[in-house]
């Protein structure tokens, strides 16, 4: 059942929004080499990405009978999270107060299943709700196919504008495998100090929730009435502040930090 759940989330996405017969997918996809240029043994390579890419200009509107037409999306991964390190999971109370509360107004689940053993392959089926074994991502040297449709891709067509924002970190989200393909917006920026991938930076740690800020003033500078889809993948979320919290997710009820 949750194998069933992961291949229809792109396919399901497009099929509730279209009002047309939906496409036949391909069944499986020709992965492409990540771009020249990393040094041998790295095959991600590490850099800074700033991205804009236009909307497309032939769009549809979503079904009136859709489940929510136009809402906005915020998607925020986290890599290498343990369940029983989250309040809602574990046996310790407190650790994820925000999460927590989050899930308190939403649904949760008791049993999940990773699509893959490494960042880029899940993330890769998360935008696409295809395992690698159909994408082709079977390996950090193997990239997205082009004939394969990412959720973000979907949502511009259905007038959405699209964000997405990620630390400089060895997790694949990148041009180089195909992922930022849809994303009107995409920034990969030097990975802060409040975080592991930049804890060797000079200076100090800080309240925490550095990462958030690019997703963050993203949100705040649109402008029309676009609905919106963010997506912030992340190895390590730390602790955001409550304006934060409240922007990114809209809430109306105070969090008092975001683990």
């Amino acid at each position: 059942m949750a194998g069933a759940g992961l291949l229809s989330l792109g396919y399901g996405t497009w099929l509730a929004l279209q009002p047309a017969a939906p496409p036949t997918l391909a069944a499986a996809s020709s992965p492409n080499t990540p771009a020249p240029g990393a040094p041998a043994g790295d095959v991600v390579s590490p850099g800074t990405v700033s991205l804009t890419a236009d909307a497309p200009t032939a769009t549809e509107q979503a079904k009136s009978t859709a489940a929510c037409p136009g809402c906005d999306i915020v998607l925020v991964t986290v890599c290498s999270l343990r369940r029983d390190h989250v309040g809602l999971y574990g046996e310790i109370e407190g650790l994820t107060p925000a999460l927590d509360e989050l899930a308190e107004g939403g649904y949760a689940f008791s049993r999940a299943y990773a699509a893959s053993n490494f960042t880029l392959a899940g993330l890769a089926a998360t935008l696409t709700g295809r395992f690698g074994s159909s994408t082709g991502v079977t390996g950090w040297d193997k990239g997205l196919g082009a004939d394969v449709a990412l959720l973000p891709e979907i949502l511009g067509f259905y007038g959405y504008e699209t964000g997405a924002f990620t630390i400089d970190a060895p997790s694949g989200f990148r041009p180089d495998y195909g992922l930022h393909r849809g994303f009107q917006r995409m920034e990969v920026f030097a990975a802060p100090r409040d975080t592991p991938d930049g804890r060797f930076q000079p200076g100090e740690i800080g309240p925490g929730g550095a990462s958030a800020g690019p997703v963050v003033e993203w949100l705040e500078a649109r402008t029309g009435d676009r609905p919106s889809f963010a997506m912030s993948p992340t190895i390590f979320l730390g602790n955001i502040d409550l304006e934060t919290v409240n922007i990114v997710f809209n809430s109306p009820n105070p969090i008092s930090s975001f683990s």
